[in-house]
Formats: structure tokens, C-alpha cells, sequence
């Protein structure tokens, strides 16, 4: 007599196989679903990247006119040739516009705020959660007294959770005369 069905001896062996099968099934899957986060982290790093520095490259060149090292606008740098001005972090660069506003971009703590003296009370804030900024540095040189200033930028910034990237944004502008 014939019965329908598998024998017990066949389910053992199935059973067998799927226990050797499903765990690098799920080593692959597990792999993808990393490397998919690992580029969605990165993508989001590179957008923000780009847009910070892309806003910090048009508002230099829109508004260098002069550069101080003061709150104030009385301390001017990069005045003589051959001279330069670095700043860590940007707290001590600021630049004055030609209709006598001031600016300056600087590090806080892990993020890129800006500082603008027409609307003090609001500092805008240009690296959001999760990305971090790493390092912010601004400077300025007069090569001879027949150029402009330039100023360099040089902007690093991370992902809180993967700090093994970092993303470095650097640029050269021409301080308006």
C-alpha cells in the first residue's frame, strides 16, 4: 500500500539542509542591509557637506570686503604683504561686507553656525544631527600689496555613528576690494 507524503528520513534531510542554508542566507542579507545603511549615512554626509559649504563659499564671496579679528571691526589682519591671519574654529574672523555688516562662520561645540551682526540674536546652524563637524579652520594672506586678501576655508566634517569618514571641503576666495 502506497501512502502519499514524505518519509521521516526525507524531512530530517530537508530540515538539515535549510539549517545550513539559512544562516549564511542571512549573513548575506545582514551584509546588505549594512552596507545599505553605511551609504545612506554617507549620502546624507555629502549633501549636507555640500550644502554648508556650498552656502559658506557664496557668503564669503558676497561679503568679504574686509577681514577683522574682533567683534568690533577695529582690528583689521592681512593688511601688509606678505602677512597671513589662521583661526581655529573661526571664533576670531570676522569679515565686514561692503554695506557694513558683519560675519563669521564658526565651529560650536560639533556644529557650523553662522554669525551675522544685522541679526545677532539668530545663529543659523548649517550641520545637522547625526553629521558632526570634525574641524573648521579660516584664514586669510595677502601674498603683496597688489592683490586682494584670500581667504582658504578648510571644513571636515563626520558622521556621529561611523567616524571612520571624513568628508574634507577646502577653498580658496579672492576678498573683494
Amino acid at each position: 500500500m502506497k501512502t502519499k507524503g514524505f518519509t521521516f528520513i526525507e524531512t530530517i534531510v530537508v530540515l538539515a539542509v535549510l539549517a545550513m542554508v539559512l544562516p549564511a542566507l542571512f549573513t548575506i542579507l545582514f551584509a546588505i542591509m549594512q552596507q545599505q545603511v553605511r551609504v545612506l549615512k554617507l549620502q546624507e554626509l555629502k549633501r549636507q557637506g555640500d550644502q554648508a559649504f556650498g552656502f559658506i563659499k557664496d557668503t564669503l564671496r558676497k561679503n568679504s570686503y574686509k577681514i577683522y579679528s574682533d567683534k568690533l571691526a577695529t582690528n583689521q589682519v592681512c593688511l601688509l604683504p606678505t602677512t597671513s591671519y589662521t583661526n581655529i574654529n573661526g571664533n576670531d574672523f570676522y569679515l565686514k561686507s561692503d554695506a557694513g555688516s558683519i560675519i563669521k562662520f564658526y565651529k560650536n561645540g560639533t556644529k557650523l553656525e553662522l554669525y551675522n551682526s544685522i541679526t545677532p540674536s539668530t545663529n543659523r546652524v548649517y550641520i545637522t544631527d547625526p553629521i558632526q563637524v570634525d574641524s573648521f579652520t579660516i584664514a586669510c594672506n595677502l601674498k603683496s600689496a597688489f592683490s586682494s586678501p584670500l581667504i582658504s576655508v578648510v571644513l571636515k566634517i563626520k558622521h556621529s555613528s561611523d567616524t571612520t569618514v571624513v568628508f574634507s571641503y577646502s577653498t580658496i576666495i579672492h576678498v573683494r576690494k
